[in-house]
């Protein structure tokens, strides 16, 4: 239980990181946020223009709710974490939700390889660190489902009677 409660703190980690860059890239370069709310507004009907300050204020609100989104479910990941390390009543329920979002992180970490920057203003070195981290939250969280599926896990959980 130890060495799944050490992985999954390097894939919270990286990803804690990786959304922490990411709200910053998103930050440096909002022209792509400020198009897309333009363009939501002329596609509603809107027909005189809108002021740039509605839709700079748009596009921060809009990145600060994604960033507080993405934060609550690198928490939530935690709790769960910990309830799976404590061998609480519901680590069978935290053992299938890490789970889950361990197939995920695999997946995205194979989609990053196919992914290229779009034209921003953002450094390329931003999207270099940030690939790195979403691939090292991928592979933690691969060796993570080799846990989860131990028999020794299951046992902890009480899912599997132990001898």
């Amino acid at each position: 239980m130890s060495l799944l409660a050490r992985v999954w703190g390097l894939v919270l980690g990286a990803e804690l990181i990786h959304q922490v860059l990411s709200v910053v890239m998103t930050l440096m370069d909002t022209s792509a946020l400020k198009a897309a709310t333009k363009e939501m507004a002329q596609a509603q009907g809107v027909g005189e223009e809108i002021p740039e300050s509605l839709l700079t204020t748009a596009a921060y609100l809009g990145v600060a709710f994604s960033g507080i989104i993405a934060l609550s479910v690198v928490a939530l990941l935690t709790w769960l974490l910990r309830v799976l390390h404590t061998g609480h009543k519901w680590a069978p329920a935290a053992r299938r939700v890490t789970m889950i979002f361990a197939f995920y992180f695999v997946v995205r970490a194979v989609m990053v390889f196919s992914l290229t920057p779009g034209n921003t203003g953002v450094p390329v070195g931003f999207y270099a660190v940030d690939g790195s981290l979403q691939i090292l939250a991928g592979v933690g969280a691969a060796v993570a489902l080799v846990f989860v599926f131990r028999r020794e896990t299951l046992v902890w959980t009480g899912e599997v009677k132990g001898e």
